[in-house]
């Protein structure tokens, strides 16, 4: 690096390789400012899924709150985060590791968050004690309020599922885009939401962000690895000179 803050690189590997570089450099620049065709300025890149593991702590806590009884409404995000406006109230945050333990404790009748819902994003037990709203479907009013909330929740963002445990009962119910499928058995639980939370490659749903953050991150990497690899170039700017060696 010259005292410009320019970096020159050391290619030896002729005019081939410099034109990869221009072009490398040229797109990482248009991506980091911004640059892109169509998409309002979005890339649209996959969320990564829960894991397996995951789905078997929050089916095992399931099976034993219905076994007991105990009331119980979890929110598992599917997609992107859930904004906290979707909420009625957003509960309090927790941030942590989704555990059956952690879940059966959260929803025993003697704790201050066991009326509300718990938040589920990816590992991570992200809130609990939160208030959700209610469905105003005719259908729905025949049913106990975690069951509207669920419901509510699911008509209002796609982007999620809601289990119910029955206080009453004990039954499992799935609530997806404001219809619930009941009565489950834990394993038909499990075999749903895997279904939801693994798709298919043609099925699986991404998430667009902003292509600018996406931009930077590749021109980092990219400087970085001209470095390594001693290339011939000069980058500043967004643009490539050709030096000699």
């Amino acid at each position: 690096m010259d005292g410009t803050g320019i970096y020159y690189f050391d290619a030896g590997g002729g005019g081939e390789q410099l034109g990869w570089i221009e072009t490398v450099a040229r797109g990482a620049q248009q991506l980091g400012d911004g640059f892109c065709c169509g998409n309002g300025g979005n890339i649209a890149v996959g969320v990564s899924p829960i894991s397996g593991t995951i789905i078997d702590e929050i089916v095992d806590a399931v099976k034993e709150l219905s076994q007991n009884r105990t009331g119980a409404l979890l929110i598992v995000e599917t997609d992107s985060p859930i904004d906290d406006r979707d909420f009625s109230v957003p509960g309090v945050k927790l941030n942590a590791e989704v555990s059956k333990e952690l879940l059966q404790t959260i929803f025993q009748p003697q704790t201050l968050l066991h009326d509300g819902a718990v938040l589920i994003r990816a590992s991570r037990i992200v809130s609990a004690g939160v208030i959700l709203p209610l469905s105003d479907r005719s259908a729905s009013r025949q049913l106990g309020t975690r069951h509207r909330a669920a419901m509510g929740i699911t008509e209002r963002v796609q982007a999620c599922v809601c289990v119910v445990v029955s206080e009453e009962t004990g039954s499992i119910s799935l609530a997806q885009m404001g219809t619930l499928n009941r009565p489950l058995t834990s394993s038909k639980l499990k075999e749903l939401l895997e279904a939801k939370l693994f798709p298919s490659e043609g099925e699986r749903v991404v998430t667009p962000i902003p292509i600018g953050n996406f931009g930077r991150q590749i021109g980092l990497k990219g400087v970085t690895l001209l470095k390594r690899r001693n290339l011939l170039g000069k980058v500043a700017c967004g643009s490539t000179t050709r030096t000699t060696a």
